[in-house]
């Protein structure tokens, strides 16, 4: 093993790989079909763990804040002041994007600031470095959901795992500094 975790020779520098996918797109802001859609980002962290790199989704860090600001509802302005502004100093500290899913201005955002800023930009699990070994791991059924956009909206709350979350996030951005 090495010191990414995965086995030796299999990758030399870790990634922090933001995936990013369709939230709200074609929900109807639907809590149900917005937390499917998170769910279908989330089945990509662990083949791109397994690969050696470190996989993040913004809504783990979107969510909770959006919740402590007091957002009532989906696109209110404690939503809208967070939910994206998030997303985009997340990525100062990325040095890639893995864009899966549907149609979502929010994903096509990210990665037209990742081509800006010169990051690696994937569109397939098997294009990243080591990942393609992992492929299978990545549910069937996700194919037929990669339309939809996930997250629940009420997962956010303030609770335990909203403070999960923001440990989290914390411990990414105190380890990783911005891409070189």
């Amino acid at each position: 093993m090495n010191g990414n975790g995965a086995p030796s020779g299999v990758v030399s520098d870790a990634q922090l790989i933001l995936i990013a996918g369709p939230y709200r797109s074609g929900t109807g802001d639907d809590p149900d079909r917005m937390t499917e859609n998170v769910r279908v980002m989330e089945s990509y962290a662990l083949p791109i763990y397994r690969a050696g790199h470190i996989p993040v989704v913004g809504e783990w860090f979107a969510l909770p804040l959006v919740a402590l600001a007091g957002s009532q509802k989906v696109g209110d302005e404690a939503f809208n002041e967070i939910f994206h502004p998030i997303a985009e100093r997340l990525l100062d500290r990325c040095n890639a994007v893995l864009r899966v899913g549907g149609e979502s201005q929010g994903a096509d955002l990210m990665v037209r600031l990742a081509a800006q800023r010169g990051l690696h930009v994937y569109t397939d699990c098997a294009t990243c470095p080591a990942a393609n070994r992992f492929l299978s791991l990545v549910p069937d059924r996700i194919s037929a959901t990669l339309g939809l956009a996930c997250g629940d909206f009420s997962l956010a709350l303030a609770s335990a795992s909203a403070r999960r979350s923001l440990l989290l996030a914390s411990v990414i951005c105190h380890s990783f500094g911005p891409s070189s």
